[in-house]
This record gives structure tokens, sequence and C-alpha cells, in this order.
């Protein structure tokens, strides 16, 4: 198993966020956590991802814990998230925002960035070759590389920052409501991409409270309310598109 949680509780004063949730995530599989707003599935995904601390449970990433582990720590052990608003450098360009993804997955050779040696140079031919190939394979074409993501509309912006999260060819992508706001195309192409991270090995957490995109997309939907899983409700979605 990639990833299990077992009983995660989170409180904040006298308000329980999240009580006592459990369910675990392979490679290759795409397990969406579904709920209405307020349900406690962004506070559950930020504890899972090192932003918030648990009150209690446990969570194993390649049966190692993971709880009390930082963002930075969580990364460097092949952990990858998007967020509600895109986080994205508006003046930079596409390739230059999915090249941060690169970034904490490894060391960085700060004394070859320094010096600008010849090693320095041909990592970052090898980083730009890879983050190119990443970028078409998610639909982003090259015309589009050299382009500010300010000036992209929003189904775009999502897709570049999920690239942002594949490029450095994570254990596991967590996506937190990747579809808020789109619709048609954009959101049948947001399907294909997320597909597409499971079928390169990536195990997928997807957040969402659009249940029927989460039926389409995932192999297996967990309904939260109330911060508590619904009993029952971990099920095999009708119609799954693998």
């Amino acid at each position: 198993m990639l990833l299990e949680i077992d009983g995660l509780t989170k409180r904040f004063g006298g308000l329980t966020a999240v009580s006592d949730v459990s369910f675990g995530i392979d490679r290759g599989e795409i397990v969406g956590v579904f709920g209405p707003n307020g349900s406690g599935k962004t506070t559950l995904l930020n504890v899972i991802t090192g932003h918030v601390r648990a009150d209690a449970g446990e969570a194993h990433l390649f049966s190692q814990p993971t709880l009390g582990s930082t963002p930075h720590m969580l990364g460097s052990r092949g952990v990858r998230r998007s967020f509600q608003v895109p986080q994205l450098i508006g003046e930079l360009s596409v390739l230059d925002n999915v090249r941060l993804g690169l970034l904490g997955g490894r060391r960085q050779q700060i004394l070859g960035g320094i010096l600008r040696g010849p090693r320095y140079r041909a990592a970052t031919r090898r980083d730009t070759a890879r983050i190119v190939a990443v970028c078409r394979t998610v639909g982003l074409d090259d015309t589009l590389l050299r382009q500010r993501v300010d000036e992209l509309p929003l189904g775009l912006r999502r897709v570049v920052e999920v690239a942002r999260a594949l490029v450095s060819g994570p254990a596991l992508v967590c996506l937190d409501e990747p579809a808020a706001g789109l619709a048609g195309p954009a959101l049948t192409r947001l399907g294909e991409v997320i597909r597409l991270a499971a079928r390169t090995g990536s195990g997928v957490l997807l957040i969402e409270h659009n249940l029927s995109f989460v039926r389409e997309v995932c192999d297996v939907v967990v309904e939260i309310r109330d911060g508590r899983v619904v009993p029952g409700a971990a099920t095999d979605p009708v119609g799954a598109a693998r």
C-alpha cells in the first residue's frame, strides 16, 4: 500500500473538523474524497500533506510514518499537491512554473548553480527536456510553454499546476478541488490528465465536491460528511473510465 491513514482526527478548539478517518491508496489508483463544502475534505488533505498537524491517528507512506513531517519533508519522499486556487507565479512562463515542481524532490547542486559549470548546464538541459515531455503529455503544446501563466484561462492554469505536480515523478499526487469552476471540454481534459497521472504509476488523492466528476474519474470514492466517513460510502464508482 502506498498511503495508509488510520483514525485521522483534527480539532480546532471545540470543532472536530476531521474525525476518525481511515482509507488507503495504492500506486496507480485514484481515490476520490467527496463531500459538501465544510465537510472536512481540505482539512484532511492538509493533515496528510503536512500543512496541519493531526490530533490523533496514524498515516504511513510506504509503511513509514508521516505525521509530524513538514510539507518539504514529504516532498522529498515523493508527495506533491495542488491547491483550490492554483498557486502559480503569474509573471513566469508555463515552462518555468512547471520547473518549480522539480525543487525539493532532490538535492540541489547549489555550487554548480552558482558557477554554472558543465554538469549544471547538462542537468538543466535534462530538466528542460523532461518538463517539455510532461507538458506535451498533459496536452500543453509547445506554443504555450513560453506564455505567461497569468495569460491563460483557468482550465489551463489548473493543468499547468497538475503538470508541476507530476514533473518530479511523484509517488503520491494530492489534488484539492481541481475541477472547481470548470465545465465542458476543460473538465474533460482535466479528467484525462488525472487518469494519466495514475497510469504513470502515481497514486492520486482527489478532493472534490463534484460527485459526477469523482465517479467518472476515480477507482474508489470515499464520502465525508461533518468530518466523518459515511458508512458504506467507500465504493467502486459506476462507470469509472480508465
